[in-house]
């Protein structure tokens, strides 16, 4: 049975809203990491733990809601999610040491897990191909909003309250959005195609993914090109920070690179009406190549200049919030096994790869004395692999 069009809205909006409070909860505290830190009586140096606990939580469960979502179903599997997700905003919110906080920022970030298998399984299978791919690519322009308005929003809160309170502010987002899947989100999940709970079985459909080529490739270059990403990110305040006196300066730089993400799934929407979706996923790795060449060239030549860094990382975005969605879809459709044990493998593997990149950065750094170069090329470096990876994917895809 066909789901009306008004759930389907209704249903997408509280996805996006359910998706938005997971990650505007990390960046909404992080100008709250100090006093937070000082609470504890902690050492600063340990502040990148906080996203550390919270990205360690979303690889942790990925394989298994993939199981779950198989089993139980899309619409159960998400609610479980919910419920996972407002524990950690309270648990947040209530901590009495930094232990009991990073247990919290754990739970957070399984949500995450939640979100890619469950909630977007579903959009991919009560949507047809195209519409999916348009769909998922406005929801990731929405969840981009976090880290852009994030920061200022948590710094707001500061002015009167403390940090505890950010988490009581993404807690009544998460349980606004949780209410609006309650009475929307479809289960688009068969009950003739649910599969049995057999950890020997869930193995054996990993195990079959790995030797699939198509899937395969196409998930390590997606890992690629995200790993670029969490550099940047991770890094960029060592090299902004440095030339910028005031944080807000290195905040506002940031607006015009993840505008080009935003810019870029608006682009992908108008070429989903003229071309295919491999086609448009061609189109966006195109734009990564470039952007390749310009960090090179970036680096080589302009690595005082902070704008050059900038121009660079904005096209990067742009071509990463093209190929994004299409991505995702090829993915899915390279395989027969069940888009939730897909979805969870694949997800495994971008976070497993993406979270190493800036510890392998972190020693490329110390090499390299912090040099910009060495920035900007790690980054094309793995913009590079992406591509490589891309070709190999395309190539088994057509045979």
């Amino acid at each position: 049975m066909s789901t009306p069009l008004k759930h389907k809205t209704l249903f997408l909006l509280s996805l996006v809203t359910f998706e938005f409070s997971v990650y505007v909860s990390n960046d909404m505290i992080l100008p709250a990491l100090n006093q937070l830190y000082s609470d504890f009586h902690e050492p600063l140096k340990n502040l990148p733990l906080s996203l550390s606990f919270f990205l360690g939580g979303a690889v942790l469960l990925q394989l298994f809601v993939g199981a779950l979502s198989d089993r139980f179903g899309r619409r159960t599997t998400m609610f479980l999610g919910s419920f996972v997700t407002l524990l950690g905003n309270f648990l947040a919110a209530i901590a009495p040491t930094i232990h009991f906080y990073y247990v919290a920022r754990g739970f957070q970030g399984m949500g995450l897990c939640f979100i890619s298998v469950a909630g977007y399984a579903c959009v991919h299978e009560i949507f047809e191909t195209k519409e999916a791919v348009r769909n998922i690519a406005w929801m990731s322009s929405v969840s981009l909003l976090a880290p852009m308005i994030g920061p200022l929003c948590g710094s707001g809160i500061l002015i009167f309250g403390k940090w505890n309170d950010i988490f009581w502010v993404t807690l009544g987002f998460a349980f606004i959005s949780s209410v609006g899947l309650y009475f929307s989100m479809p289960e688009s999940l068969p009950i003739n195609k649910c599969v049995p709970l057999h950890i020997f079985n869930q193995i054996k459909s990993y195990m079959g993914l790995l030797k699939n080529k198509n899937f395969f490739f196409a998930g390590l270059s997606y890992s690629c090109i995200f790993g670029a990403l969490m550099i940047w990110i991770s890094s960029s305040p060592l090299y902004l920070m440095k030339n910028q006196e005031s944080p807000t300066i290195f905040a506002l730089l940031q607006i015009p690179i993840f505008l080009a993400f935003i810019l870029g799934n608006f682009f992908l929407r108008y070429l989903t009406f003229r071309y295919s979706v491999l086609k448009c996923y061609n189109i966006g790795y195109f734009i990564l190549f470039v952007s390749a060449f310009v960090m090179l060239f970036s680096g080589f030549f302009a690595s005082h200049l902070t704008i050059a860094m900038i121009f660079a990382m904005s096209i990067y975005n742009f071509g990463y919030g093209v190929m994004g969605s299409p991505n995702y879809r090829l993915i899915l459709e390279s395989t027969q096994t069940l888009k939730g044990t897909a979805s969870a493998f694949n997800g495994f593997t971008v976070f497993l790869i993406s979270s190493l990149c800036p510890v392998f950065f972190s020693w490329i750094y110390h090499v390299s004395s912090g040099s910009s170069f060495a920035f900007l090329g790690s980054i094309a470096a793995l913009l590079f692999l992406g591509c490589a990876f891309r070709y190999f994917f395309v190539r088994f895809r057509t045979g």
